[in-house]
């Protein structure tokens, strides 16, 4: 293992924490609240920008400002 890339070893190290659940990579994410558990979308380094630009940007994502979320 020692002359793979450190992504490889990473993954190897964390191996038991993955799920492969119709042809996508999760990783298992204990939470801080008791019996807590959630799915962590493992996203391929090439198309990683991608997601968050498609994630964050868009109107209907994030937040919507402080007139929206105030009660004034």
């Amino acid at each position: 293992m020692t002359n793979q890339s450190p992504e490889t070893r990473h993954y190897w190290v964390i191996w038991d924490q993955l799920l492969l659940k119709d042809g996508v990579l999760f990783r298992h994410r204990k939470d801080d609240l008791p019996a807590s558990e959630t799915l962590q979308l493992i996203t391929p380094k090439v198309i990683r920008e991608a997601v968050v630009h498609q994630s964050r940007d868009p109107v209907t994502a994030g937040h919507q400002g402080v007139k929206k979320t105030r009660r004034c």
